[in-house]
């Protein structure tokens, strides 16, 4: 729970794989660091977060962003995400991954995501 929101931790580097529902136009959410990543003694140097459109053929980067707690008040508790989606010609099914990556290291990396809303 982050702020009274149930997120699921994806420890970076992780990664987490979503389908996407038919006739999906958008996607949103939340992501960010649980504070005892980053109000401890010990703390986390920071993580991206990266999402990617995948529809068995071409990845796409949609989103992509570089939080660092610790250091920068304003990116602590949840951000808020919401992306377009591109279509899907090929019939396929896409899929969005949901990707986290450490900057130096991976100590305290308890990067988080809520889970996803799809819109039409």
């Amino acid at each position: 729970m982050i702020e009274g929101k149930t997120a699921r931790t994806v420890h970076a580097p992780g990664m987490m794989i979503v389908p996407v529902p038919p006739d999906t136009r958008s996607v949103s959410g939340q992501f960010g660091f649980p504070p005892g990543a980053y109000a401890g003694a010990q703390w986390t140097d920071g993580a991206e977060f990266l999402v990617y459109w995948f529809n068995g053929v071409n990845r796409t980067l949609l989103f992509k962003r570089t939080l660092r707690p610790h250091e920068e008040p304003s990116e602590r508790g949840l951000q808020e995400y919401r992306l377009d989606l591109p279509s899907d010609p090929s019939g396929r099914g896409a899929r969005l991954i949901f990707e986290t990556a450490p900057l130096a290291t991976p100590n305290f990396d308890w990067t988080c995501w809520t889970k996803p809303a799809f819109s039409p």
